[in-house]
C-alpha cells in the first residue's frame, strides 16, 4: 500500500526539464587565509616552577590561615624543585621574570600549580600508607 502511495505521489509531481549539461558554476575568488596567531612559547620546566613559586609566594601573607598555610607549603615545594634542578639558579632574577608572567595570568598558574602540588601530596600520602602497611 505504501509503495502505491509513493508511486502516485511521484506521478503527480510536476515534471521539470533537466538540462543536458549543467550550467557552469562561477569560480569563487580564492579565500585569503586568516593570519595565524603567533605561536605561544611553552615555558621551560624551570620557568614553570618559578611561576608556581611566585604565585604561591604572593599568597603567603593571605588573611585566610588555610590559604596562607597552603601557600607556604606550595612555596617550599616549588623552591625545592627549582634548587634541586639547578642549585646555582639566580633565584632573584628567576622570580622577577616569573612574577611578571604570574601577575598577567595568576588564576591559570595557581590552578596548574595547585594541581601539581595536590598530585605530589597524594603520592606522598600513598607512599606513607604503603610504608605503614609494610611494618
Amino acid at each position: 500500500m505504501v509503495s502505491v502511495l509513493l508511486a502516485a505521489l511521484v506521478l503527480t509531481m510536476p515534471q521539470t526539464a533537466v538540462p543536458a549539461t549543467p550550467a557552469p558554476m562561477a569560480t569563487p575568488a580564492p579565500a585569503t587565509p586568516a593570519p595565524l596567531p603567533a605561536p605561544v612559547a611553552t615555558p621551560s620546566a624551570e620557568e614553570s616552577d618559578a611561576r608556581c613559586l611566585a604565585a604561591f609566594a604572593m599568597l603567603v601573607s593571605a588573611t585566610n590561615a588555610q590559604t596562607a598555610q597552603a601557600a607556604k607549603l606550595g612555596s617550599l615545594f616549588f623552591y625545592g624543585k627549582l634548587v634541586g634542578r639547578n642549585p646555582t639558579i639566580e633565584l632573584s632574577a628567576a622570580l622577577a621574570r616569573a612574577a611578571t608572567a604570574v601577575s598577567a595570568d595568576s588564576r591559570s598558574d595557581l590552578t596548574r600549580c595547585s594541581g601539581e602540588l595536590q598530585a605530589a601530596g597524594g603520592a606522598m600520602t600513598a607512599a606513607g600508607s604503603r610504608l605503614g602497611a609494610a611494618r
